[in-house]
């Protein structure tokens, strides 16, 4: 009883985490006064793991670029952008700020 209690209870840890990791270069930064300050974030290839409603074909990550950490947010992605350098990132596991895109949890470059 104690293994099934022990394996349910990871099944249901490892669903509850569920998150897209990238790690490697920004292909493309896209923004517009239609999205009213959210900031879309392309990867060169595909984020590892399952976010069930990030289902957008181009952008895999957003965030709102109109408050303080979103500003941060921008200023390093531009950054890696324009030195050729990699980023991770780490989306959360709702798709709050856009029906099909995850939102961006935490960023790191490298």
């Amino acid at each position: 009883m104690r293994v099934l209690f022990v394996v349910i209870l990871g099944f249901y840890s490892a669903l509850s985490n569920a998150e897209l990791v990238y790690s490697g270069k920004i292909a493309q930064i896209h923004t517009g006064p239609q999205y009213q300050g959210r900031v879309f974030v392309e990867t060169e290839d595909l984020p590892v793991g399952d976010v069930a409603c990030s289902t957008n074909g181009s952008f895999s990550y957003v965030f709102d670029g109109t408050t303080e950490e979103g500003s941060l947010y921008l200023s390093i992605l531009l950054s890696a952008l324009a030195a050729g350098r990699d980023v991770i990132i780490k989306s959360s596991d709702d798709c709050t700020l856009y029906t099909n895109v995850a939102d961006l949890r935490n960023l790191s470059i490298k």
